[in-house]
This record gives C-alpha cells, sequence and structure tokens, in this order.
C-alpha cells in the first residue's frame, strides 16, 4: 500500500516540478552561450546583449531560489489536502494505516528535495560547461589554448587528480548525508505543524503558524544544547524526524476531524 500511496503523490509533484526542472536547465544552457558570446566586453545599458544578460540573470537567480519554495510548498498542499484538506475522506478510507500515510509524504518530501538539490547543480554546470564550450567554439586563442592544456596532462597529473577525488568523494559522501538528514528532519516539521495546527477548530491558519514556531523554537534550543559535536547534531536532526513523525501520527489516528 505505501507504494501505491507514493506513486499517486510522486506524480502530483512531478506534474509541476517536472517543467520547473526543465526549464531551470534550458534557462542556464541559454545564459551559459550568451554570457560565452558576449565575454570579457564590457556591460553597458546601451548594449542590447548586456540588457538581455542582466534580465535573463535576474530571472535565472529568481527561479533557482523560487524552485525550492515551490517544492516545499508543493509537498505541504499535498499533505494538507490529500489528509486533512478536500480529498481527506477519500485518502483516509483507504486500507492504510496513519504511519504509512506519514511514511510516504515524508519519503516523497524527501524525494523531490533530493531531486531539487541535484537539478540545481546539474543547471550549474550546464551553465559552465556551455560558457566554456561557446568560448572555445568562438574564440581561436582559447581553443588553442585547451587543446594544449590537454596535450600537457601527463599520467602522474592523473593519478594525482584520482588521489585528490577521493577526498573529494569522503566530502560529497558527508554533505549527501547531511542534506538527507536535515531535509528528513525539516519536511516531518513542516508535516507535525499542518497535522498539529489542523486540530483548532477555528483559525487553523493562526494554529499552524502557532505550530511551526513552537516546534521550530524547541528544534533549534535542543540542537543548540545537545549537538555539541556534529555525529551529535545529526543523530539529534534524527531524533526530531522521529518525533515530529510520531506527532503527526498521533493526530492522524486519534484527532483527525475532517469536519
Amino acid at each position: 500500500m505505501l507504494g501505491t500511496l507514493f506513486k499517486y503523490d510522486f506524480r502530483e509533484v512531478g506534474r509541476t516540478m517536472g517543467p520547473l526542472y526543465a526549464a531551470l536547465v534550458a534557462l542556464s544552457v541559454v545564459m551559459g552561450a550568451l554570457l560565452g558570446v558576449k565575454g570579457n566586453k564590457v556591460y553597458t545599458a546601451d548594449d542590447a546583449l548586456s540588457v538581455v544578460l542582466m534580465v535573463m540573470m535576474t530571472a535565472w537567480l529568481l527561479l533557482f531560489v523560487a524552485i525550492s519554495v515551490i517544492m516545499l510548498m508543493l509537498v505541504a498542499h499535498n499533505y494538507r489536502d490529500t489528509l486533512f484538506g478536500s480529498r481527506g475522506y477519500l485518502t483516509n478510507v483507504l486500507p492504510a494505516r496513519a504511519a504509512e500515510h506519514v511514511a510516504d509524504k515524508t519519503i516523497n518530501g524527501l524525494i523531490w528535495a533530493t531531486f531539487t538539490a541535484f537539478m540545481s547543480i546539474v543547471a550549474f554546470a550546464m551553465f559552465f560547461i556551455t560558457v566554456v564550450i561557446t568560448v572555445v567554439l568562438i574564440n581561436p586563442a582559447a581553443r588553442q589554448s585547451l587543446l594544449e592544456g590537454l596535450g600537457s596532462i601527463s599520467l602522474g597529473s592523473v593519478f594525482s587528480a584520482q588521489s585528490g577525488m577521493l577526498g573529494v568523494a569522503k566530502c560529497a559522501g558527508v554533505a549527501a548525508i547531511s542534506f538527507l538528514v536535515f531535509s528528513a528532519s525539516a519536511v516531518s516539521w513542516l508535516f507535525a505543524g499542518i497535522s498539529l495546527g489542523s486540530m483548532a477548530r477555528k483559525h487553523p491558519g493562526l494554529a499552524k503558524a502557532a505550530a511551526f514556531a513552537t516546534l521550530a523554537l524547541v528544534w533549534l534550543l535542543v540542537a543548540n544544547v545537545l549537538a555539541t559535536t556534529y555525529t551529535l547534531l545529526l543523530l539529534v536532526q534524527v531524533a526530531f524526524t522521529v518525533v515530529f513523525s510520531a506527532m503527526s501520527v498521533y493526530v492522524l489516528d486519534r484527532h483527525l476531524d475532517l469536519e
């Protein structure tokens, strides 16, 4: 049942996030090509290409920020609407326990947070790769320099680079684990706030805001006191993920009211 729930939730968020990811990558490639064409020329307000670049750069940066915000809003809306909103009756008559619903939504949110981070990295990479390719194609001096640089690569430098890559891989692994742990705690905090706020019959919006603020305050205070090392910090985040998820399960099991 968990797989079936996840499939529909994943598709619902993906209908919006997929086109946004495509737009981000496409805009990154266009930005890289234009910047490569522009090169080191002076940017002036009278230069049409400069104006286009400045406008597109602004849109590009805004899209980077907006895509994460939209992802969180979609995940939160999906949780609220399917469990406490207009589709709550249909969802809660399914043969699935409250814990399965919370696990499904949390996994869905975690995967989309990971996708968003990954696509942001891909967009940056495509931007820089496109800049380099464009410069090399239109600038003979840059092309000659690149060919000379490739020709001077020795076997020793390759092995040296490989040893350096091991350190980079370890750092990337730590960063990936940290991202997953913190994302899971953030998503579970979001769901716990929605769940607790939904218990209020009057002013549910205000109740949710108060729940978010209270949970965040407790979360930060406890982490500040207990997380004396980075390992303890990760363990605290895992503990809060469990606690926040338990709160959501408790509300769904004992205090769900769809009136």
